[in-house]
């Protein structure tokens, strides 16, 4: 069992005085609903203009981990490992997964994903968990997006948006899973899902995440099979790609 959660601010509220003190605060509220979703492990991404971080424990989540310098965003994965393919080296299993351009936290369970040839020679880490998969999937898409195009009746190459790559790479999977990707050369935040539950609210300068579903109001659940860029700066949520999925779940 896994959760997420997270906070992105406005460029307006990130330079309040006080941003980070509240910032810490809202963290640890959004947390109390999640943790009982699985706590013996977290991660963390955050940012700001002018640096990023990545942390993993193997350890129950504590934000006085996070950092003390003002962060414009910061995204929370905790869990609780389960199933047959845990590493010996447990940090290997702990979200975030980091490709080339992005950084990846997933919450659900994918299946099957390793009895496809091309999806187990894609694989990323030292880690045999459905994110290590997903994350070389999406590693390959990303670095292979170049697409011919003869529309115009010429030969031409055009590269594919995040957005679509993402949806290509996530549609080679079956199961349930619930994602939130940060892109590093747009410095853009994607999210995505299938079954597992992702909220979303927009309040006071700000965007939160979560697994799970808070009791104050606002909070919406992105929609399934959509690909969602976060834009930091505006805090602009826009619904860019569709992708097939299949689940032998109910879906939400």
């Amino acid at each position: 069992m896994c959760g997420i959660f997270g906070i992105i601010l406005s460029q307006s509220e990130y330079n309040e005085p006080t941003a980070g003190i509240s910032m810490h605060e809202r963290i640890r509220e959004l947390s109390t609903a999640n943790l009982p979703r699985g706590n013996r492990q977290f991660g963390f991404w955050c940012w700001s203009p002018m640096a990023s971080w990545r942390r993993k424990f193997n350890t129950p989540f504590d934000p006085a981990n996070l950092p003390l310098s003002p962060m414009q965003g910061v995204i929370v994965h905790t869990r609780a490992p389960t199933g047959s393919s845990i590493s010996a080296n447990p940090l290997n299993d702990i979200h975030p997964f980091e490709g080339r351009d992005f950084v990846l936290m997933m919450n659900g369970q994918l299946l099957e994903y390793d009895k496809k040839e091309h999806i187990n020679q894609r694989r990323l880490h030292d880690s045999h968990i459905d994110t290590a998969y997903l994350a070389g999937n999406i590693e390959w898409w990303l670095q292979n997006r170049i697409v011919e195009d003869r529309s115009n009746g010429e030969q031409s190459f055009d590269e594919l948006p995040v957005s679509e790559a993402l949806a290509l790479a996530i549609a080679d999977f079956t199961g349930q899973q619930a994602c939130v990707l940060w892109h590093r050369p747009s410095r853009q935040l994607y999210v995505w899902r299938v079954m597992s539950t992702l909220y979303h609210r927009q309040v006071d300068g700000r965007i939160e995440l979560s697994s799970a579903k808070q009791s104050d109001a606002g909070w919406r659940l992105f929609d399934e099979g959509c690909v969602y860029r976060i834009d930091p700066n505006t805090l602009a949520i826009v619904k860019e790609a569709l992708f097939p999925f299949s689940t032998p779940y109910a879906t939400a």
